[in-house]
């Protein structure tokens, strides 16, 4: 809906420097409140002061509710699908990763104990 301002603006442009007046000639920007210093009545609310009806918003049709709709499941499903599958990536990485890891532990461990086995010989003599 246009605001007083624009109202006042378009008036003036069409008028001159004048401000805009109702029907009865008062003048409504001196202070008065809008509408209440005339004979004139108010605009119902469905029609704008500029013409162009973007006072009432406009009920969405069936075709545009199925099309939301149909947006927010195949966003619901790209999200459920991408999560599964980047969770298997991930589980798989780790896996790769952990038996990597686990052999390079276990030879470690092995040459450990192979340089060590001397020590209870040693010892026991």
């Amino acid at each position: 809906m246009a605001s007083r301002a624009d109202i006042d603006h378009q008036d003036r442009g069409r008028t001159g420097a004048e401000p805009a007046r109702d029907a009865g000639g008062a003048d409504d920007t001196a202070g008065g409140a809008p509408g209440l210093s005339g004979a004139s009545a108010p605009a119902p609310a469905s029609a704008s002061a500029t013409g162009t009806g973007r006072g009432v918003r406009p009920v969405m049709s069936w075709r545009g509710r199925a099309a939301v709709l149909l947006v927010t499941v195949v966003g619901v499903f790209v999200v459920l699908f991408t999560n599964q599958w980047l969770t298997e990536r991930f589980t798989e990485t780790t896996r790769n990763r952990a038996a990597v890891r686990q052999a390079l532990y276990a030879g470690n461990v092995l040459s450990e104990l192979r340089r060590n086995s001397i020590v209870p010989l040693l010892l026991s003599r």
